[in-house]
């Protein structure tokens, strides 16, 4: 007996931008294995390194995470040419046509530029105007049911509290439209990288995606998703699984190898991290409610974060980690682990220089004269960097408001709640946090589990 959820998805084809994305797989996958009667799911990809998208979409529907969905529901995926950056999403007149006419009834629109620093410019036509073409795209849509907009916590992050709501912008949304505006009278206008104000373009160009959706919005039910920190799977595709190295993911490669050794964090800050396969669940139902609450020309906003909820401090995080680090390491260790975690800037900088550029250069020294060159001072000033762009984050903490996230939770009959799970209480960090560390290890450094004893000996030599 199908649950409430499944009902809903039940005959439905639902349209996915950014499905080749660490989300995207994920929603890929859990529609396909939990919906069952799901009748369609439409991608949009572009080329990339020579690929055409149905070969990428074949990569894809391959990787081991899908492995265990039957063929039969593999072919219900079909790919469309796209490009996001493009005016007109880079859609051909045949391809448009095709999807007003497969009566496409939700849309996740979750493709985006990660990177934190990318030019202002390149941050608003990647992750700011698509929202207007992917709005007006679903205005000519006649089944469209549900717009979710996958926006970032961090959109509003110049406030102490954020409440779930879209909050009003310093510039005017119709000269960005119109290309009146350049990027240079935005910066000046919000102040960004400023005390106070956006610390880079991927969170500005997020809130400006924000405030476009609502104003633009006639007559769609639109949600605006906000996920914190995503990470490592909390059961599906498997515990602790992981395919990308964002956000804290990348420092914690770097203190698995022994490579990074000093962080810029306040250890009384909440670590916002979210697993995953629970942002995925989270967003299916979120569709669900937007289709049928019947609130069209509407925006509701969803703060899916951990820290209302069941907290974590950055200095329980890494003690967590660094000791299941320690517990098993990886053979591919290239100094022994110690990491050490600091707030204040200049003390950061000052360990950096003699706990990781300092050795990098003796160590890049000596390899050099036995062996040949090797990267470990340019590893150093990648950590620097990495750790200048998303500092931010990490000494900084924020109040979430998230009342609709809990009340959505609540409307999910028993069947969903274990179906498609997000209540964020269940997870136990301890073990969770331990999933993710042998993530990093398996996934990641693609070191399998039977060189543990190896690594083990070698670590206490």
């Amino acid at each position: 007996m199908m649950s409430t959820l499944q009902k809903f998805y039940e005959g439905r084809v639902v349209l996915v931008t950014g499905g080749s994305g660490f989300l995207g797989r994920v929603l890929l996958l859990k529609l396909l294995k939990s919906c069952p009667n799901i009748k369609g799911i439409i991608v949009f990809l572009r080329k990339k390194h020579g690929q055409s998208c149905q070969e990428r979409l074949f990569q894809i529907l391959s990787s081991s995470e899908f492995s265990a969905v039957p063929k039969e529901s593999l072919v219900k995926v079909s790919p469309i040419e796209a490009d996001i950056e493009k005016e007109g999403l880079g859609l051909s007149s045949k391809d448009r046509e095709f999807l007003l006419t497969s009566r496409i009834s939700v849309v996740f629109h979750i493709a985006a530029s990660v990177r934190l620093n990318e030019p202002l410019d390149v941050a608003i036509k990647t992750n700011t105007l698509p929202v207007l073409e992917v709005t007006q795209l679903c205005e000519e849509m006649a089944q469209i049911e549900a717009l979710v907009y996958v926006s970032t916590a961090y959109s509003q992050c110049p406030n102490s509290e954020i409440k779930e709501e879209v909050y009003p912008m310093p510039v005017d949304n119709g000269q960005i439209f119109d290309g009146k505006m350049l990027d240079e009278e935005i910066a000046m206008k919000c102040t960004y990288r400023k005390n106070g104000q956006w610390p880079n373009t991927y969170t500005l160009s997020k809130a400006l995606a924000e405030e476009m959706i609502q104003k633009i919005n006639g007559r769609l039910s639109v949600a605006i998703f906000r996920p914190s920190i995503v990470i490592n799977a909390w059961k599906e595709p498997n515990p602790g699984w992981i395919n990308n190295i964002q956000t804290v993911t990348r420092i914690l490669r770097g203190v698995y190898l022994g490579r990074t050794r000093v962080g810029r964090f306040s250890d009384g800050k909440v670590a916002d991290l979210v697993p995953v396969d629970m942002c995925v669940n989270a967003m299916i139902a979120t569709a669900w409610e937007t289709a049928t609450s019947n609130h069209r020309g509407q925006t509701k906003v969803y703060n899916f974060v951990s820290g209302a909820q069941n907290p974590i401090t950055w200095k329980e995080y890494w003690s967590i980690c660094v000791q299941k680090i320690i517990e098993n390491p990886t053979a591919h260790a290239q100094w022994y682990l110690f990491y050490v975690t600091i707030p204040l800037w200049p003390v950061y900088f000052s360990l950096w220089l003699c706990l990781e550029l300092i050795p990098a250069f003796l160590i890049q020294g000596l390899h050099y004269c036995t062996f040949g060159p090797k990267r470990s001072v340019k590893d150093a000033f990648a950590s620097l960097q990495y750790t200048t762009i998303v500092g931010y984050f990490s000494v900084n903490g924020w109040m979430y408001q998230d009342k609709n996230m809990r009340s959505l939770l609540a409307k999910l009959t028993p069947e969903d709640r274990d179906i498609f799970s997000f209540d964020i209480k269940q997870i136990n960090w301890n073990k969770y946090l331990e999933n993710c560390v042998m993530g990093v290890r398996i996934y990641i450094l693609k070191d399998d589990l039977s060189t543990v004893p190896q690594a083990r000996k070698r670590y206490k030599m």
